[in-house]
């Protein structure tokens, strides 16, 4: 099999976690251990070490890193976007090159004015 390597390193900011390259269309991403510990010692701190896995992943959200890569002109690949943004009136929707779809809710429901429970059953859509 031949392997199809394109190198990105682009840190994600103040996070510790890189996004490295793509290979063979899989987003290969790196945790910088130390820089990490260190960004997150106070919220580690205040969980008595314990770490709370939701909050320290959403630096992994799709937004971010499509972002990271569109503001460093590294989004593009053979011609091909890694990821792409496509908005219509109430989602925004990102698609990986290789298949991964995140869609994301973003307007308001007319049968339901409660911004909490929209903001949670969009970040369960998500998951």
């Amino acid at each position: 099999m031949e392997r199809n390597i394109y190198e990105i390193e682009l840190e994600i900011p103040n996070s510790g976690i890189f996004i490295m390259g793509l290979e063979n269309e899989n987003l290969i991403i790196s945790l910088n251990i130390m820089k990490f510990i260190e960004i997150n010692a106070e919220k580690i701190a205040t969980l008595d070490g314990k770490l709370d896995v939701g909050g320290l992943a959403k630096p992994l959200h799709s937004y971010i890193i499509y972002e990271v890569l569109e503001k460093n002109n590294k989004n593009n690949f053979n011609d091909v976007k890694i990821i792409d943004k496509i908005e219509d009136e109430n989602n925004i929707i990102y698609h990986f090159n290789f298949g991964l779809i995140l869609n994301t809710f973003i307007g308001e429901n007319e049968d339901n004015k409660d911004k909490e429970a929209l903001k949670t059953l969009s970040f369960m859509q998500n998951f």
